[in-house]
């Protein structure tokens, strides 16, 4: 699928340390939508500092997925446990 950027790009290793990525929009509108995509499984949260993998979203390595973030702009990151170390990617998009 094709999008459009609107706004920043992480490119973050994952391993066992939860991270965090604020998505920003440069076009001023305050909807955000990202696009994330992992080389290893992630485990990723909206809203919260810390990525848990027994109860938030697996991101599969090599898919790309869509997001629209209604009520935060915080994403947290962390690899599955048991993955070997990859990147995670989040783009805010139109």
């Amino acid at each position: 699928m094709l999008t459009k950027v609107t706004g920043n790009t992480g490119l973050y290793a994952l391993n066992s340390t939860t991270g965090t990525h604020t998505a920003t929009r440069l076009d001023g509108k305050t909807q955000i939508k990202i696009r994330v995509a992992a080389t290893q499984p992630a485990i990723i949260n909206f809203g919260s500092a810390v990525a848990d993998n027994n109860s938030d979203m697996l991101i599969p390595a090599g898919h790309v997925e869509h997001f629209t973030l209604d009520s935060t702009s915080t994403v947290s990151y962390v690899l599955l446990t048991g993955a070997s170390n990859g990147y995670i990617s989040i783009t805010t998009i139109a």
